[in-house]
Order: C-alpha cells, then sequence, then structure tokens
C-alpha cells in the first residue's frame, strides 16, 4: 500500500487532510454504538480550515484504498423497477405501481441484500448496457413492463450536528468499517501535537514537523523538568520520553496528567 509524499510542511497550511480506517465496534444487542480509528494517512497539506468536498476527493485520489472516493466516484446502484401500474388483486387489494422495485428479475439485479454496486456512474449504465433490457412479466393478462434506474448512495456526509461524525467522505455510513477522508486543523500548540502523531502514523519523517513551544505539566512547571511533579513520580524516563520526538511529546503529556492526578 503506497502512501502519498506531502512534503514538508508549507509556511501557510492551517490543515490536513487524512484518510482514517475506522473500525466499527458497535454492539447492536446492547445498544451500543462507537467506532475507533485504527489507522491514519496524511494525504494532503490545506491552507484553510473550510470542508470543502472537492479539496477531499481531490486528495481522496492520491491514495489507492480511497480512490473510490475521489473525483467523479460515488456509490452507484444498478436495479430493476417497473415502468407500469399493475392493477390491484381485488381478491386482496394488493398492488404494484411504476416506480417500485422489480421482486421478479434478480437473475439480472440482484436482490435488496446483493445489489449490483458501482463507485462510478458510467460503470454502472456500461453494466446495465451489457445486461440488456429486463423482460415482460404477464400478471392474469396484463402485460407489466420494466426498466433499468441507477441510484446514487451519498458518499459526501454532512453531520455538523450533536453525536454527528462532521464532514467526511466515506463509501459508508458513520457507524461501519471502512476508509475516510476528512480534515483536521493543526493550528495552535494541540494542532501542533495532533499533526505529529498523524504524521507518525503514516511513517512520516517527524522533523517534518515545525517545532512546537515546551509543554507545561498540570502543576505549572514545564513537563520533564526537574522541578515538574510528575518527573517527582515517573522519574528521568518521563523527561528522555519528553526529549525524544514531538509524537512521543503528546503521549507524556496524557501520561503526566494521570500521573499527576494520582499524586
Amino acid at each position: 500500500m503506497k502512501k502519498p509524499n506531502i512534503g514538508p510542511r508549507p509556511a501557510n497550511a492551517q490543515a490536513v487532510i487524512v484518510a482514517e480506517l475506522v473500525e466499527n465496534r458497535s454492539d447492536l444487542q446492547s445498544d451500543y454504538f462507537a467506532t475507533a480509528v485504527v489507522g491514519t494517512v496524511v494525504l494532503a497539506w490545506s491552507s484553510h480550515t473550510k470542508d470543502l468536498f472537492a479539496e477531499m476527493r481531490k486528495a481522496a485520489a492520491t491514495f489507492e484504498p480511497t480512490a473510490d472516493l475521489g473525483p467523479g466516484c460515488g456509490r452507484f446502484f444498478a436495479g430493476i423497477i417497473l415502468s407500469t401500474d399493475i392493477p390491484r388483486d381485488k381478491s386482496n387489494g394488493s398492488g404494484y405501481y411504476k416506480g417500485g422495485p422489480s421482486h421478479w428479475h434478480q437473475d439480472l439485479a440482484g436482490d435488496r441484500w446483493d445489489r449490483k454496486t458501482f463507485t462510478t456512474r458510467a460503470a454502472a449504465e456500461a453494466f446495465i448496457a451489457a445486461a440488456g433490457a429486463p423482460h415482460d412479466i404477464s400478471f392474469g393478462g396484463f402485460i407489466a413492463t420494466f426498466e433499468w434506474e441507477v441510484r446514487e448512495e451519498k458518499i459526501e456526509h454532512r453531520e455538523k450536528y450533536s453525536m454527528g461524525a462532521g464532514y467526511y467522505l466515506s463509501q459508508t455510513g458513520a457507524y461501519s468499517s471502512g476508509w475516510r477522508i476528512r480534515k483536521h486543523s493543526i493550528a495552535g500548540e494541540y494542532g501542533a501535537r495532533r499533526l505529529a502523531e498523524m504524521l507518525a502514523a503514516t511513517d512520516a519523517p517527524v522533523a517534518d514537523v515545525p517545532a512546537v513551544e515546551p509543554i507545561k505539566c498540570e502543576c505549572g512547571e514545564v513537563l520533564g523538568s526537574e522541578a515538574c511533579r510528575a518527573y517527582k513520580v515517573a522519574g528521568p524516563k518521563l523527561a528522555t520520553v519528553v526529549s525524544a520526538s514531538a509524537f512521543e511529546l503528546a503521549r507524556a503529556t496524557r501520561a503526566a496528567r494521570q500521573l499527576t492526578a494520582r499524586d
């Protein structure tokens, strides 16, 4: 799996576009819904923090596992629908109507559990052209006709509301496993630490990360210094970890807070 080479951070970079491998950890029986990010790849720098799907799609095309989220891509289904109404059965009042899905052409279009799915509209239309027109069916002497239809399911998710996942690209929903594309701000001290973690996860050189100011511990002293309460509890090992890299610095910060809370 070849990862894109994004180069050093530009002077005007305010955000990064990343590919996140999400794992669904929901438990439907206990009504528990959750996901976890188990992989991160930084795809591109951005000079702003606006969530623009066109920009995200361009970045997605540079990484093979997310190429199906690139420009012109989506989630398209080729299905067969009724092109005429089927009169109601006078005995039980049942009937089928124009635009409804066909229950009689599963050999061509599959069923609701095995739909013909494509990442581009052109691919769906090419499949339809090769499959040919669906056959007519007689219902009590009435001839029902059918036709193909291409339906698109959104991959541009807009969930900026309570409990939503924000703006992101994904072939699946919020509580599903798979890759998604989103943007993260890298402004400020927190953004710099977060960027260091994401670059480290991408196996990019930590040297590309701009230097950050020394981080203060909960006690008010510089984290890892001899005057730091967390240093007194954890010993010199903490100072060694802090000086190792910006990526370890973020981990050390969390560890220091936990140590300070217990002391």
